[in-house]
């Protein structure tokens, strides 16, 4: 079970660090809303 949750902050440290990226290269407003959706469901996971 610790490892799953360890796997899971890892994917989400991941996540993170694409969207980051992702948001540099896009800085979209409609694309950010959709971002900090996805972040705030990833975040209430765990």
């Amino acid at each position: 079970m610790l490892g799953l949750l360890e796997k899971t902050k890892k994917a989400h440290k991941d996540f993170s660090s694409a969207s980051q990226h992702l948001k540099n290269i896009l800085p979209i407003p409609k694309y950010k809303q959709t971002e900090d959706l996805d972040l705030s469901f990833f975040t209430t996971q765990y």
